[in-house]
C-alpha cells in the first residue's frame, strides 16, 4: 500500500515536470515561428523582411526629395520624421492585411491592370519611363520593389472602389443632404501663388492690381514662387477658406498657410445642380464607406510583436 502511494505520487511528479516541458517547448517553438514577423493580422504575418523593405524604399524617397537631414527633423507631432515613417508603414501593411481579407471575403481579386494602372499614372506624372527608372535608381531600388508598394496601393483603391460600386442611396435622401448642406450647393476653382517670403509675397501683390496681371504671373515660365491650380472644391477648402476669398476674378490679400504665403484668385464657380448632386452623393458615399473601414479595423485582431 505505501508502495502504491509513493509510485502514484512519483507519476504525479513525472506528469507535472512533463507538462512543464511541453509548456516551455511550446513557447519557444512560438518564439522561433514568430521570430521573422513583425506583427499578425487576422492570423495573417506581416514579415520583418516586407516591413523593412517598404520603411527602407520611403526613408529613400523622402530622404531624396527633401535632403538626408529630413530623417532626423521634429515633426508637428513632437517626433522625429523617421519614427513616423515607420509607425505609418507599419500601420499601411496592418491595414493593407486588413483590407486584402475582407477583399477575398467578397471574392474580390487584385489583378495586374490596377498596377499596371498605377504605374502609367505615375509614369504620367513623372514625364516618362526614363524618368520613373532614374527616380528609382536614385534611391537605389528597382521596379520588382516598386511594383510591390503599387500593389498595396491597388489594394486600398479595390477595397474602396468595390465598395463604392455597391454602394446604394435614394435620390431623395440625397436631395435632402443636398439642401440641408448648403456649402455642397456651390463650388469653386482657383490658382494660389505660393511664396516662402512674406516680404517677396507683399512686393509681388503690389504689382498684381487685377486678375490679368495675376493671369500673366501664374503663366510666367521663369518665376520664384510656385502656382497651384486647384479642381472644383468647397467653401471649406483649407486653403480656399484661408484667402477669405468668395468670389470669381477676386483677388486675396497675402495671407500665410502653415509655414507658407499666398495669394489666391478664384477662376471658376460651378453652380450646375445635376454634377453637385451626383457630388453630394459622392460625398454621402464616402462617409459611409470611412465607417465600414473604421468598423472592419475595430472588429480585426492585430498582435504587434515587436
Amino acid at each position: 500500500m505505501f508502495y502504491q502511494k509513493k509510485i502514484h505520487q512519483w507519476l504525479k511528479i513525472i506528469l507535472l515536470i512533463n507538462c512543464i516541458l511541453l509548456i516551455i517547448f511550446n513557447l519557444t517553438s512560438c518564439k522561433k515561428e514568430d521570430k521573422n514577423s513583425i506583427a499578425i493580422v487576422n492570423g495573417q504575418k506581416i514579415t520583418k523582411e516586407e516591413y523593412e523593405k517598404n520603411v527602407n524604399f520611403y526613408t529613400k524617397f523622402f530622404s531624396e526629395k527633401f535632403g538626408s537631414s529630413y530623417l532626423t527633423q521634429i515633426a508637428d507631432n513632437k517626433k522625429r520624421n523617421i519614427d513616423n515613417i515607420k509607425t505609418d508603414v507599419l500601420n499601411s501593411l496592418i491595414h493593407e492585411k486588413i483590407m486584402l481579407d475582407d477583399l477575398k471575403k467578397h471574392k474580390i481579386d487584385i489583378n495586374k491592370d490596377q498596377i499596371n494602372k498605377l504605374k502609367e499614372e505615375q509614369i504620367e506624372k513623372l514625364n516618362g519611363k526614363d524618368s520613373l527608372k532614374a527616380n528609382l535608381d536614385a534611391f537605389d531600388e528597382n521596379l520588382d520593389d516598386y511594383d510591390d508598394i503599387l500593389l498595396q496601393n491597388a489594394i486600398g483603391i479595390q477595397h474602396k472602389n468595390n465598395f463604392l460600386s455597391t454602394f446604394k442611396i435614394k435620390d431623395k435622401t440625397v436631395v435632402k443632404y443636398y439642401k440641408k448642406n448648403k456649402k455642397l450647393q456651390k463650388q469653386y476653382k482657383y490658382i494660389a501663388l505660393k511664396f516662402n517670403n512674406k516680404d517677396y509675397a507683399n512686393s509681388l501683390k503690389s504689382q498684381i492690381n487685377n486678375n490679368q496681371k495675376f493671369r500673366e504671373y501664374a503663366n510666367k515660365e521663369i518665376k520664384n514662387f510656385e502656382v497651384i491650380k486647384s479642381d472644383f472644391v468647397y467653401i471649406d477648402d483649407a486653403l480656399l477658406s484661408n484667402s477669405k476669398v468668395t468670389k470669381k476674378n477676386q483677388l486675396s490679400n497675402v495671407f500665410k498657410f502653415k509655414n507658407d504665403y499666398y495669394i489666391l484668385m478664384i477662376i471658376s464657380e460651378n453652380t450646375d445642380q445635376n454634377d453637385l448632386l451626383v457630388k453630394a452623393r459622392d460625398l454621402i458615399a464616402e462617409k459611409e464607406y470611412d465607417e465600414y473601414y473604421k468598423n472592419m479595423i475595430k472588429k480585426s485582431k492585430v498582435e504587434i510583436l515587436k
